[in-house]
């Protein structure tokens, strides 16, 4: 679902009154490689453009007056839990720095990660009103940092799997996610069967299916299939409304995932 061209929304989560989605690159003021709704905070798009761009964004969905919590990535499998304390301690709009991930049951907030390629996961536990979301690249992939998510869903929330909704993103998919034998190497390593996750191209280059692993690793965590939304979107080959790293030759801006209670 679109809004105002400039969300897409996951729609199992957000039936349950959860807002949940992903920006698109439409309807912001940023320009030329940063063209238009760049959410980026760390890229080199002009400043007063990514204020500007959140300010529509936010106020598109309504948001404006909630605390917005993002992350600053770095590949990794750390997921902060954002408690009462660190909510009272943190601004309106605070940088997690060196976490993948974000959870919480508080009320009026908003969780931020932002992507370019990599895999955007979204959580939401409906028994317990809980939200997670996080950043998966090939690393993070590897690292399974989608069971990491459900087991701190499992041990600081008392959650049950089969309550948790799971939202698989945009991000570069199996028909254009090239890479080489050291990433086919980690994915080796840390799966029993590893070989349904990648296919060989040529010249040793093989084609990586992201979405799939994060599927199969939410469904080995004890998440219901049927709990599971993919979206269908390819971000290289949709970089009409998403911003891709890869095809873009890494001069572009971000989309971000949000949820949101």
């Amino acid at each position: 679902m679109y809004k105002k061209n400039m969300f897409i929304e996951f729609e199992n989560i957000a039936n349950l009154g959860i807002m949940a989605g992903i920006s698109t690159r439409n309807g912001g003021v940023s320009s030329g490689n940063y063209k238009s709704l760049n959410l980026g905070i760390y890229t080199n798009d002009q400043k007063e453009s990514i204020s500007k761009n959140y300010e529509i964004f936010l106020e598109s969905l309504n948001l404006r007056m909630n605390k917005t919590f993002y992350t600053l990535q770095v590949h990794g499998t750390d997921i902060k839990i954002i408690d009462e304390k660190f909510y009272a301690d943190s601004s309106d709009f605070s940088a997690i720095e060196n976490f993948d991930g974000m959870i919480s049951k508080l009320k009026n907030i908003n969780l931020v990660t932002f992507y370019a390629d990599c895999v955007p996961l979204l959580f939401y536990d409906k028994k317990n009103d809980v939200i997670g979301i996080c950043h998966s690249g090939w690393r993070g992939s590897v690292k399974k940092i989608a069971l990491k998510m459900v087991e701190l869903f499992i041990g600081e929330f008392n959650s049950n799997p089969l309550d948790i909704i799971c939202a698989i993103g945009p991000c570069a998919s199996v028909c254009c996610y090239e890479v080489d034998s050291v990433v086919i190497k980690e994915v080796n390593k840390n799966f029993k069967f590893p070989h349904k996750y990648y296919m060989l191209k040529n010249n040793n280059k093989y084609m990586l299916d992201l979405k799939k692993m994060n599927y199969d690793i939410l469904v080995e965590s004890g998440i219901l299939k049927e709990n599971i939304e993919i979206s269908p979107l390819c971000t290289i080959c949709n970089n009409d409304i998403l911003f891709s790293y890869r095809k873009e030759n890494g001069k572009t801006g971000r989309h971000i995932g949000i949820i949101s209670k």
